[in-house]
This record gives structure tokens, sequence and C-alpha cells, in this order.
């Protein structure tokens, strides 16, 4: 199975749980619904994911994604940065910056996992010539839901929260996740 994938994943959990997190810490009553239904979200991934990976996987994979998350520091604070500008550029005036900087980041790593896919799956029909690809629509349901706490308008990004993005890619393509030790 693809660590890859579920890395990037769990990394876009994190990010939508620090959202819900600011969305109660601020009292958003707006949000309150859309907050209850990423965690409802989180429980049907998890369920997902175990039907797949025992306990001990599943728990590689958190550990897996908080080495990422430590290797590429610097990217994701420029990731975060970059997102944050791109906020206040466009929702000068707009209150909870912080949330929605969070949310933007969880969009924009689900926004890589599906390109990730994408190539993957590209590299699949030129090797095989056919594939059948299984969407997961809980993950298009937390983009969704990660679209909402952005604001109602969609956002351009800049060229540098675009190029952070690709650097974050880059990086966890060069990671050996198969030969790492638990």
């Amino acid at each position: 199975m693809a660590l890859g994938p579920l890395v990037i994943a769990d990394i876009a959990w994190q990010y939508a749980v620090r959202t819900t997190e600011l969305a109660a810490k601020y009292r958003i009553e707006v949000l309150k619904k859309l907050s209850r239904t990423v965690g409802v979200l989180y429980k049907r991934y998890d369920e997902l994911l175990r039907k797949n990976l025992d306990d001990m996987g599943i728990k590689r994979i958190s550990t897996l994604s908080q080495k990422f998350l430590k290797v590429a520091a610097n990217d994701f604070t420029v990731l975060w940065c970059s997102m944050n500008n791109d906020i206040r550029r466009l929702l000068p005036n707009a209150p909870y910056q912080d949330m929605r900087t969070e949310a933007l980041c969880g969009y924009m790593m689900l926004e890589l996992l599906k390109e990730h896919n994408r190539k993957m799956d590209e590299l699949i029909m030129e090797r095989c010539g056919h594939h059948d690809c299984a969407p997961n629509p809980t993950l298009d349901s937390l983009r969704d839901a990660l679209d909402a706490y952005i604001s109602p308008d969609k956002l351009v990004l800049s060229d540098n929260a675009r190029l952070s993005v690709k650097i974050l890619y880059n990086k966890l393509s060069q990671m050996d996740f198969v030969n790492e030790k638990p």
C-alpha cells in the first residue's frame, strides 16, 4: 500500500482538526454544524482505514506524517505564511484569519493529494493500459468542508502559495517510506 497519499491525508486531517478547534475557540455559531460534520467525516475516514490497516499500520502512518512534518518544518511554515498572506490580501478585513489559514492549508493538502492521485493514475494507465480508480468521497467531502471554512468566495492563490505546495510535494516524493523502520 502506498504510504505517501496516506501521509498527505493525515496532515490534511491535522489541519482540519486545528480548524475546528479554532472555530470552537472563537465560538462561531454558524460553524458548529460544519465542525460536527468534519468530526463525522473523520470517524468515517478512520473506519475506512481500519478496514485495510491494523492499529500498528495506522500508528505508522501517524508516525510517518509527524516525521514528514519535522523534515519539512520550514516548508510547512512557508506554506502557512503564503496561505495567510493570500487570505490577508484577498480578505483584508475578514475575521478569524488564522482559522481560515489552517483550513486553506488543509484544503491545499487535499489538492496535493488529488494531484498525486492523478499522476499515479496516469502512470498506471501508461504501464497497464487500464485503471479502475476508486474515489474517496470522504476526502472530497472534507475538501468541501474546508472550503466552507475559508470563505464563500473562491481564493486565487499567489505564485508563492502554489510554489510552496509544489516544494512540499517534491520533498514528499523524495522521502523513503518503504525502508522506514517502525
